[in-house]
């Protein structure tokens, strides 16, 4: 799953060229609510599934005190808010299907320095 269909799908044909697998595509901007919405339910619905790796997120391109707060706060909602929901939403699933270990969370970071 990421927002670039066209990236998603030319990805899925390697990895089904190169192991045979069946690779279902999902183009979703977690930033946006419908989306994340559209995720979650097909994570909690989706038997199918039987991994998630969480590495969607953005850094901040600025110093700290020149960053735009509106901006830092939807980097949060991403990295942290979007991540969480998503892990919440699949986890009963993974749990009832003996998978409770089939998560991983890929952290984004926010690196401050002194310029």
């Amino acid at each position: 799953m990421a927002r670039n269909r066209g990236r998603l799908d030319d990805l899925a044909k390697r990895l089904t060229d190169e192991t045979g697998r069946r690779i279902e595509v999902v183009a979703a901007d977690l930033n946006d609510k419908l989306d994340l919405g559209r995720i979650e339910k097909l994570l909690r619905t989706d038997a199918g599934i039987t991994l998630l790796v969480n590495n969607a997120g953005v850094g901040a391109t600025a110093p700290l005190l020149d960053s735009d707060v509106d901006k830092m706060d939807q980097m949060i909602a991403l990295n942290v808010g979007a991540l969480t929901r998503l892990t919440y939403a699949v986890a009963p699933g993974f749990v009832a299907r003996g998978a409770a270990r089939s998560s991983t969370s890929l952290r984004s970071s926010v690196l401050c320095r002194k310029s």
